[in-house]
This record gives structure tokens, C-alpha cells and sequence, in this order.
């Protein structure tokens, strides 16, 4: 879980994970949603919370990253101007921001101003990036959503469209129906691997304390899992992606090659 009350107790979290992350040889660290400020903190505490990209306290993450040479993902409230946005940052293992992304899919349920509708604006663009592994020479473009965006069929399918091949998506999630369908699903039908980091255990400084029900998850292209966490469990999961291994079943089933575009129009109609 995360839920710390001051900035240097999160840092200190996030350079004992990417420090792990190193001596195991692994190359990408991917944090939960809000994992800098905790989730379900209050809307005041998020605000207060919220840094900008260019900040000190982003800086520090960035020298986390190139020190250990480890790449990672994480999940903060963005101050742009006076705007506040659910965001996921993608640091290099040189320490320079690649990706940036802000959360377009803000939970609402029932229709009502929900919290994160109180706390934050939806973010506007979809984007992908060439992340390069130093370790390995190698490079390979990434998309990232957040938690609710994953539930919905189009946003991961827009990121495979642009060439995606690896999506990052950081949750704090309490319900396990993304666990258990929607993240096999988008790995599939996209043919992506999908990197899924949820928070565990209770939020013991929330105003309204939520047991997040873990199942962090890597699922390979044909939306099996190469691991899987239980509901309780926390600390670094980790896998190996090999793209290559599973050239035969996407050429077998070629989702995106095998579209049909001109039906789907009412796709992007705005009248529900």
C-alpha cells in the first residue's frame, strides 16, 4: 500500500524498490496508481500533494532512476498551472521523463461527483513512447493508463494502434473484476504485454480506509499470466517479455491487421 504522510518516506520507498529492482537485474519498475501521495488520502491532501513535472521532488525521482539505471513508472498528482491531474510519469534508466501521462478515464460511479472527479481534471491524449533498456541495447514502445482506463476496450486498443507493444497500467484498486477479466482481455485483443501494478492491504491514514485487493499481474500477448500476485501480497513481481515467442498466435488471430474501420463509426459518436 501507499500511504505515507511525508515526501521523503515515498522517495525512500521508491529507492528501496528500484534498488531491489537492480541487484535482481530487473530493467522496468512499474509503482501503483498515486503511489507518491497515496490514494485515498482526501481531495485537500492530493491537491496539497500535487507536484509539477519540472519539480525538485520529480527531479529526485529522475536521479533514483539514472543512479540505479532503472527504469520506472510512477503514479502522482500532476500540478499543471492550477490544474490537478491523475498522472503516471515514465522515468528512463538515464533519468529522463519519456512519457507522461494523465489519467482520461476519471472513476465516476452512479453518475455522481465522485472523488476523483473532485480532486482532478481528465487528462486529453493517449500517447506512446520508445522507452530504451540500456542493460540490453534494446528499445520498446510503451503506452500507460491508469485504473478505470483499462476497463474500457478503446484506450489500450489506440495505444496497440500506434505501435505499442508493452502497456503500463498503475491501479488502486479495490474490486477485482480488472484482475480477473479486463487486463486479459486487452492483452489479447491488442496483442501487448500488460504490466498491471495494484496497492495492497489497508490505507491505515485514509479519511475513508479501503482494503485494495492486490493481483498486481504481468499478462504476456495472449492475455495469460506470466505472474500473477494474490490479494495480500506486496513487494517486486517480476518476468521476462519475449515478443518473439509469440509471433505464431498473432499472425494465427492478427486483430488489429484484420480490423474493419468503416464499421465502427458509432464508435466515436458523442450522443450515448
Amino acid at each position: 500500500s501507499s500511504c505515507r504522510d511525508d515526501v521523503n518516506s515515498t522517495l525512500s520507498a521508491v529507492e528501496s524498490a528500484v534498488m531491489s529492482a537492480a541487484s535482481s537485474n530487473v530493467d522496468v519498475v512499474l509503482f501503483p496508481e498515486l503511489f507518491y501521495s497515496g490514494y485515498d488520502v482526501g481531495v485537500e491532501n492530493l491537491k496539497a500533494r500535487a507536484i509539477s513535472v519540472q519539480s525538485d521532488e520529480m527531479k529526485r525521482l529522475q536521479s533514483i532512476a539514472s543512479n540505479h539505471r532503472v527504469a520506472f513508472a510512477i503514479g502522482y498528482p500532476e500540478r499543471a498551472d492550477s490544474i490537478v491531474y491523475n498522472s503516471c510519469c515514465l522515468i528512463s534508466d538515464t533519468g529522463e521523463i519519456i512519457l507522461n501521462y494523465r489519467k482520461t478515464h476519471l472513476w465516476n460511479p452512479f453518475g455522481q461527483v465522485s472523488y476523483e472527479c473532485a480532486a482532478f481534471t481528465e487528462g486529453s491524449s493517449l500517447p506512446v513512447a520508445e522507452l530504451h533498456i540500456s542493460r540490453i541495447g534494446q528499445s520498446v514502445r510503451v503506452g500507460v493508463l491508469i485504473c478505470f482506463d483499462i476497463e474500457f476496450p478503446e484506450p489500450a486498443r489506440v495505444l496497440a494502434l500506434q505501435g505499442a507493444s508493452v502497456v503500463f497500467v498503475c491501479t488502486a484498486n479495490v474490486g477485482a473484476w480488472s484482475q480477473q477479466v479486463a487486463i486479459h482481455s486487452r492483452a489479447a485483443e491488442n496483442h501487448v504485454f500488460v504490466l498491471y501494478s495494484n496497492m495492497s492491504g489497508h490505507c491505515l491514514t485514509s479519511e475513508n480506509p479501503n482494503v485494495y485487493c492486490g493481483q498486481s499481474a504481468i499478462l504476456d500477448p495472449n492475455g495469460r499470466p506470466l505472474v500473477q500476485a494474490s490479494e495480500d501480497a506486496s513487494g517486486l513481481f517480476s518476468a521476462t517479455l519475449e515478443g518473439s515467442k509469440y509471433l505464431d498466435s498473432v499472425h494465427r488471430n492478427d486483430y488489429l491487421r484484420q480490423r474493419r474501420p468503416e464499421l465502427y463509426s458509432s464508435l466515436v459518436l458523442t450522443d450515448k
